[in-house]
């Protein structure tokens, strides 16, 4: 068993490895996951009940995209008609399997991950972490992380359109956009100047850690999701698969914020 008392010393003194921000990570993650667990709770389950109630919706909007999305390609037809059919099936099945309830979703459900960042800050500086604290000041900061997000996506995008590699150097420079929106009190644009200086000089360390997120998020979807694809279409398994996704992704939350800190406490031992 780790002591905390040492966490709360290390953190500040030196750079973690990224096996020490795993088990450091996983420690914190069990040590508050009743509180973790809530947090994610409160925002899941109103989001998964509300894209529930929007399907029905989506339909019309789904057929009209799919009908834009039919006469954009109409010139196709008379040069190949197979072809164009064949295109015209694609698109069709694209358009209707498109999900914007989960997009919007994305943008509200990063409360909880701010709430365990918090979390992860009350508990390194010597605070207590509750359920009620973490969820007002993730509320508070909301706005301002929401901003952070939108700027990072059209950031990254625009960059992988510049031939990949721009897109994957702005994701990393721009890693913790999010957690200095959140923990830091600044504004947007300040917030990514301020991640890409915790990210200079340690570009690849971070690059790793970013695969190790992404593959950790991957892994903890496949687990969750897997039994659920025989399940029924409705609320409750809808609900269910959700909100265990998000509890367990407290873990990725709680990684990437013990990194921030980690990298922010010891900036001028290592400048």
């Amino acid at each position: 068993m780790i002591e905390f008392a040492v966490i709360q010393r290390e953190i500040r003194k030196r750079r973690f490895t990224l096996a020490e921000i795993i088990i450091t990570s996983w420690h914190i993650f069990r040590r508050y996951f009743r509180v973790l667990f809530i947090c994610a709770i409160c925002i899941s389950l109103p989001l998964s009940v509300a894209r529930f109630l929007a399907k029905p919706y989506l339909v019309p909007v789904n057929n009209a995209i799919a009908a834009w999305a039919e006469r954009s390609i109409d010139t196709a037809k008379a040069a190949d008609p197979v072809m164009h059919e064949k295109l015209r099936k694609s698109v069709r099945a694209a358009a209707e399997g498109i999900d914007i309830t989960a997009f919007i979703a994305t943008f509200f459900s990063i409360i909880s991950g701010m709430a365990a960042l918090f979390i992860v800050n009350e508990t390194l500086n010597g605070g207590k972490a509750s359920v009620r604290g973490a969820l007002v000041k993730a509320l508070r900061r909301w706005p301002f992380a929401l901003g952070a997000l939108v700027v990072f996506y059209i950031a990254v995008f625009a960059g992988l359109i510049c031939f990949i590699i721009p897109g994957i150097i702005l994701y990393i420079n721009f890693a913790f956009a999010i957690e200095a929106a959140t923990l830091r009190n600044v504004s947007l644009v300040r917030a990514l100047t301020y991640s890409r200086s915790l990210v200079r000089g340690h570009w690849l360390d971070v690059f790793a850690f970013t695969i190790f997120l992404m593959m950790t998020g991957t892994l903890i979807s496949l687990l969750v999701l897997t039994p659920f694809m025989t399940a029924p279409d409705n609320l409750i398994s809808a609900a269910a698969s959700t909100a265990l996704i998000d509890v367990f992704s407290q873990f990725v939350s709680v990684a990437s914020g013990i990194y921030f800190l980690n990298l922010d406490f010891t900036r001028e031992r290592y400048a």
